[in-house]
């Protein structure tokens, strides 16, 4: 069994958060430059349609040329990406879930364009990444952001149970959420509709008996790793990944279905 990913330090998170900030600064200032061009270096800014509100939102922003080089990212045979960094990226991703979706959406499609165009601007100021990914990644961020506002609802759902309900509660704020938002999410996350369909959605999760261990590694970055591992076979079949990708630390099967 191959070693677990390391934990993320707090350290590595902020600087990641950090690039991020940047990387927005950058696309921000480049925006009100008349000689700024689009990622293509093709259409010039129309400085009257550019929308100077703050917040989520923005329109779709420009860029000028010599910015620092973006980062490669090595690639299987399917193309989607492996090696070390592609844990960088995967963290990159996550965080720029935070930075631009607000939890308080009631679905990913309630996101405009204009805030998918300045994520696709950010993460292409960061990475080398094709226009023909675009929906696939896309998927990987609704997917993130549906995660990591799960995870919180339930932190927020256990929390309420407790005596101290309303200091646990303003524990579990984030640091990139203000007041409002907080206030909001947990509302709607303590209602009764919301509640009801959590409840039905719980159910259906017990349901399932083949439990994976590969945390946000996923398929490709696991082939990856056992072909490091077994540089002497000539094809690692997809049965032997699903294998490896349900066992416990200890070489044991997950669950008894697996």
């Amino acid at each position: 069994m191959s070693k677990m990913v390391k934990k993320r330090s707090k350290g590595s998170v902020d600087e990641i958060q950090e690039n991020i900030s940047n990387r927005l600064s950058i696309m921000d200032s480049n925006n009100s430059a008349n000689s700024s061009h689009d990622l293509h270096g093709k259409e010039p800014i129309d400085d009257e349609k550019t929308d100077k509100k703050k917040g989520w939102g923005a329109s779709k922003l420009k860029m000028v040329s010599g910015q620092d080089k973006c980062k490669e990212l090595d690639r299987n045979e399917f193309g989607q990406s492996v090696g070390d960094n592609s844990v960088k990226y995967a963290s990159f991703l996550d965080c720029m879930t935070k930075e631009f979706v607000p939890y308080t959406l009631n679905g990913w499609n309630d996101i405009s364009e204009e805030v998918k165009d300045r994520m696709w601007s950010c993460l292409q100021l960061t990475y080398k990444v094709d226009d023909c990914e675009k929906k696939t990644i896309f998927r990987k961020f609704a997917k993130l952001w549906r995660y990591r506002k799960s995870k919180l609802q339930i932190l927020v759902r256990e929390a309420n149970t407790s005596r101290l309900t309303s200091r646990d509660l303003n524990l579990l704020k984030p640091k990139f959420m203000d007041r409002n938002q907080w206030d909001l999410f947990v509302q709607r996350t303590l209602s009764p509709n919301f509640q009801e369909k959590s409840e039905r959605f719980r159910a259906m999760r017990k349901k399932q008996d083949h439990i994976h261990t590969m945390s946000r590694r996923g398929y490709a970055r696991l082939t990856h790793i056992m072909k490091k591992r077994s540089p002497t076979y000539t094809k690692i079949t997809r049965s032997q990944v699903w294998n490896e990708g349900h066992k416990k630390k200890n070489g044991e099967p997950s669950t008894q279905a697996v």
